[in-house]
């Protein structure tokens, strides 16, 4: 599990990439991957802290769950349906908000989690 740990990081990364890229140009594919790359982020985030493998959207709710991490769950998934069902007039700034403050969330937590291995 522990090497899934360059991968979430460089997932964040290019989200924050994907998402400087989109205040610039405002092109709604550059918001579409800041957000899949956080939810993505946030799943393999979800196995690393419970060395369990994800295969389907039930079972990342259900160990976000048990990991407390419901909150931070909701706010990925809605970045998550953003990249498939968002359209080109959802480039708010909400959602840039919303993909910084997962990010962030998702950083802190690894720090933490690090810290206790």
């Amino acid at each position: 599990m522990r090497n899934k740990l360059p991968k979430i990081k460089s997932l964040l990364d290019k989200a924050e990439s994907e998402l400087s890229e989109f205040t610039r140009t405002r092109r709604f594919a550059n918001e579409s991957q800041a957000c899949e790359k956080t939810w993505v982020a946030f799943t393999l985030l979800c196995e690393y802290k419970s060395g369990k493998e994800i295969r389907n959207f039930a079972t990342t709710k259900k160990i976000a769950k048990e990991l407390g991490l419901e909150l931070l769950f909701r706010l990925c998934y809605n970045l998550h349906i953003i990249h498939y069902e968002g359209s080109p007039a959802i480039t708010d700034e909400s959602v840039i908000e919303d993909v910084g403050e997962a990010i962030n969330s998702i950083r802190i937590i690894l720090k933490t989690f690090a810290k206790t291995i």
